[in-house]
C-alpha cells in the first residue's frame, strides 16, 4: 500500500510504499525540540520505501548528531522526515502521512519523557538493543515526572478529592471561567 504526504505548504510531496518497520513514540529531547511537542510519533521505513515525488529542490537537511538527518521544506519549514543512517531507516513523521493507520508499538527514550503515558505499550529507557540501546524497559519515569495513582488526585465516595499539594499548584477555577467568557483583545 502507498501513502502520500506533504510538507505544510504542499511544495514537497513524498510517498511511502509497503508497511513501516516500526511505529511508536520517541520522548528524547531532540525529537521534542524538533517537533515542538512533548512527544514525537514516528513511523520507520526502509530507505527504498520512501521517495520524494515532487519539490525535491525545496528539501533541506539539518544534522545535529550523526544519528539524525532531519529534513524539512525550505519554503514553509514543514517537517518531512528524519534519515537515521546508523539504523538504515527513515522516520517519516506519522502526522505527515494522513492515510497511515498509526499503530504505535513502543515508546523509546522514555527516561527523558515530559509526558508520561499510560497506554500499555512497552516503554524503553533508550533504544532497543538491536539499534544500539540498552533495550531496558522501565515502568516509571525515574525523574519522578509521572505520579502514582492517588498521589495527587483520588476518588473518595465518587467525588474527586485533590490533595493540598495539587491545590497549591493549580490555578483557581475562576481563571478558567474568566478566560472562557472574556473576548480576545485585538
Amino acid at each position: 500500500m502507498a501513502h502520500v504526504g506533504s510538507c505544510f505548504c504542499g511544495a514537497v510531496k513524498l510517498e511511502v510504499t509497503g508497511s513501516p518497520e516500526a511505529m511508536g513514540y520517541c520522548h528524547c529531547s531532540s525529537c521534542r525540540s524538533w517537533s515542538g511537542g512533548p512527544v514525537n510519533a514516528f513511523s520507520l521505513w526502509k530507505p527504498d520505501a520512501v521517495r520524494v515525488t515532487s519539490g525535491a529542490e525545496h528539501v533541506t537537511t539539518f544534522q545535529k548528531t550523526p544519528l539524525s538527518q532531519r529534513q524539512y521544506c525550505a519554503k514553509c519549514g514543514g517537517h518531512l522526515m528524519t534519515n537515521h543512517p546508523p539504523l538504515g531507516l527513515i522516520d517519516v513523521f506519522a502526522a505527515t502521512l494522513p492515510t497511515l493507520a498509526f499503530a504505535p508499538g513502543v515508546h523509546v527514550n522514555y527516561a527523558e519523557t515530559v509526558l508520561p503515558m499510560r497506554d500499555g505499550l512497552p516503554k524503553l529507557k533508550d533504544f532497543p538493543a538491536e539499534f544500539g540501546g540498552s533495550g531496558e524497559a522501565i515502568e516509571r519515569v525515574p525523574t519522578g515526572g509521572d505520579r502514582q495513582r492517588g498521589e495527587c488526585d483520588r476518588r473518595v465516595a465518587g467525588r474527586l478529592d485533590v490533595s493540598p499539594v495539587c491545590q497549591q499548584n493549580a490555578p483557581s477555577p475562576d481563571v478558567f471561567r474568566h478566560n472562557r467568557t472574556r473576548p480576545l483583545a485585538v
